[in-house]
């Protein structure tokens, strides 16, 4: 061994604690729940930290946008991911430090679920670390456009990956986040910009750059997550339209619920702005909306309850 450490001190570390990090994860939660199924229940992935939209927002719960991202939802989810960070780490690591690789890491998580957040459906349940290796994917474009020693990653077929990785998701858009995924390729890229490689650069004024760039995403980040800072969207909204239903605003909760079920075919949607109808007393339209629900799940319990309520209270306008 010479006095650099040999092997050891080339080795992935940061990569292989990551990777182990979401194995062991997923291990306490099959042991703790009763086997690898139970890493597909909801109610296990919910207590161990998933971001369940919109409930993370009605409880404040943005802290779950960091924490998701080291859950699995099964064994194929786990094997995917962990095998995808082991092999774009060790790429990675080497280029960038393990210090930069993990707030490229971090803030590409980050990154991905606010853009999830922000731009995904507003009822779901979310968990996964492909935000961040789409980030550290995202850092390795940076490196090759902008970095010197390019020729370190010509062994990478990396636009390839990087295509084949954002295709499958989008062939697959009613199983995967693309918006996490998206969201975590361009906030790799931007960290990766921020922080800067090891080495490079001349000069006390560009590391200072790097500095204020990288504290300042790192601010952003902490924002996101603690809730301070929000980012607008249809999980949002529909908070927003179920508070304006509890508190007596029926048009303003008719109104946005009207978007929201015109966007995203969801029965739950439809069946809220009916019974929303029902209480303006709008019962034409609460009719139609039962109708719709009924037309893609017949015998939905609450639909058929929705159209008894509304011939009770109009049968009984009619005789009186």
């Amino acid at each position: 061994m010479d006095r650099s450490g040999g092997w050891m001190a080339g080795f992935p570390w940061l990569t292989a604690g990551l990777t182990a990090a979401i194995v062991v994860i997923w291990g306490a939660m099959a042991v703790t729940g009763g086997g690898p199924r139970a890493t597909e229940d909801a109610e296990l992935l919910y207590r161990w930290g998933a971001a369940a939209r919109p409930l993370l927002i009605e409880e404040g719960e943005h802290w779950r946008l960091l924490t998701a991202g080291f859950l699995h939802i099964g064994l194929p989810h786990l094997l995917m991911n962990s095998f995808s960070l082991w092999w774009v780490g060790q790429v990675a690591e080497p280029l960038f430090g393990r210090g930069r690789m993990l707030l490229i890491y971090l803030l590409a998580l980050v990154a991905g679920s606010a853009a999830s957040l922000a731009l995904g459906p507003p009822v779901v349940l979310s968990a996964g670390a492909s935000g961040a290796i789409f980030g550290l994917l995202g850092a390795l474009v940076w490196y090759r456009l902008a970095a010197p020693e390019r020729h370190r990653l010509r062994h990478v077929p990396l636009l390839a990956v990087v295509l084949l990785n954002v295709g499958y998701g989008l062939l697959n858009h009613d199983a995967i986040d693309n918006w996490n995924h998206l969201g975590g390729l361009a906030g790799g890229f931007i960290a990766a910009a921020a922080v800067g490689v090891p080495g490079t650069g001349p000069g006390r004024g560009r590391r200072l750059l790097h500095g204020a760039a990288s504290l300042l995403l790192a601010l952003l980040a902490a924002a996101a997550v603690s809730g301070a800072v929000s980012p607008p969207g249809p999980s949002q909204r529909l908070v927003e339209a179920l508070e304006a239903w509890e508190d007596g605003r029926l048009d303003e909760a008719a109104a946005t619920m009207e978007g929201i079920a015109a966007r995203y075919a969801d029965v739950r949607f439809e069946l809220a702005l009916g019974w929303i109808y029902f209480e303006q007393g709008r019962f034409d339209e609460a009719e139609r909306a039962a109708g719709r629900v009924l037309r893609t799940d017949p015998g939905n319990p609450e639909a058929l309850e929705l159209l008894h309520a509304i011939r009770y209270f109009t049968g009984g306008a009619d005789s009186g």
